[in-house]
This record gives structure tokens, C-alpha cells and sequence, in this order.
């Protein structure tokens, strides 16, 4: 950790040229914050697209986190059920934050529907090339619109900027 934080204090003013990657926590303690109760499942990464406005762009760990989460925790050491992963990435914190009409599958609510195959949806992104879909995704809704399509991008646009104060 110092060698990093050496490493930042030389490149101050170039804050955004050096890369350093961490590993801070031990696989045992993120599975067990995993398993509490109330851990909502998120991250802080930059929303990316491989297309549009910010295709050029790379943030590490923009196209792997959820992937990473539901291969490593789910399948693998199998810390939440699948049922309980998804509704943690998407109910849980839709209703933490007010979004009523988010995070569920009921008439009403907006249709944000993600259909992968649970055998095969893990991350494809590196070190090298972080900009990858994941591996085992099929298909994608936002606000109903159809935006992956049999694993490929369909070039259509359904979100929006929400807000918890009731506008959009």
C-alpha cells in the first residue's frame, strides 16, 4: 500500500495517467459481508458503453464488477443463491434509494429485464482490454427497449438519468 500511495504523490499532477490496482480485501471477508443481510451489491465504477459518447474511455472494473460478483460468489463459492445475488443488484437498492418502479417485475414498474445464462456470465474484461461485455449475456431491456440482442449490442437507447426526488 505505501509503494501506491508513493507512487500517486509522484504523479499528483497527473492524477489520471497512473494505473494501480490493489487487492484490499481477503476473498473471506468480502463473502462475508456478501452475506449480511442488508450488503447491497454495487459499485463506484464509471457507467461505459462500447459505442457512443464515451467508447474510448476505460475504467477498470466498469464492465466486470457484477459479472466478476455472480461467477465468483454465486457460482463458484456459492455465498448467495442466484435468486438472492440478483434481487441484491437489483431490488434491494432500487427500494434503498426510492426508485419504486425499478428492481421488480410487475405491471407498472419499468421494464429492466437482463436474461443471461447463468453457467457462462462471468467477466471478459483484463487488465490490458478492461472494455469487454461480459461473457453469457443474451438479452437486455431498458424501459422496454430492446438494447442487447442475442449477446450484441442493438444500437437502441432506452435509459434515462433517474432521480429520487420524483423527476426525470
Amino acid at each position: 500500500m505505501r509503494a501506491a500511495v508513493k507512487i500517486l504523490l509522484v504523479e499528483v499532477g497527473t492524477l489520471l495517467d497512473p494505473m494501480v490496482l490493489l487487492k484490499t480485501y481477503d476473498e473471506d471477508v468480502l463473502a462475508a459481508t456478501y452475506r449480511h443481510p442488508l450488503c447491497m451489491i454495487g459499485s463506484d465504477a464509471t457507467a461505459l458503453a462500447p459505442d457512443g459518447p464515451l467508447a474510448g474511455e476505460v475504467f477498470h472494473g466498469a464492465y466486470t464488477w457484477a459479472s466478476w460478483f455472480y461467477r465468483r460468489m454465486v457460482r463458484e463459492l456459492r455465498v448467495l443463491s442466484p435468486e438472492e445475488a440478483i434481487r441484491r443488484l437489483t431490488g434491494l437498492p432500487a427500494r434503498t434509494v426510492r426508485l419504486t418502479d425499478r428492481g421488480v417485475l410487475r405491471p407498472g414498474a419499468r421494464a429492466d429485464i437482463v436474461t443471461f445464462d447463468p453457467l457462462a456470465f462471468g467477466e471478459a474484461g483484463t487488465v490490458e482490454q478492461p472494455n469487454q461485455l461480459a461473457h453469457g449475456m443474451r438479452h437486455v431491456f431498458v424501459n422496454g427497449v430492446h438494447t442487447l440482442r442475442d449477446g450484441q449490442l442493438t444500437g437502441e437507447r432506452g435509459g434515462q438519468v433517474l432521480r429520487t426526488n420524483g423527476r426525470r
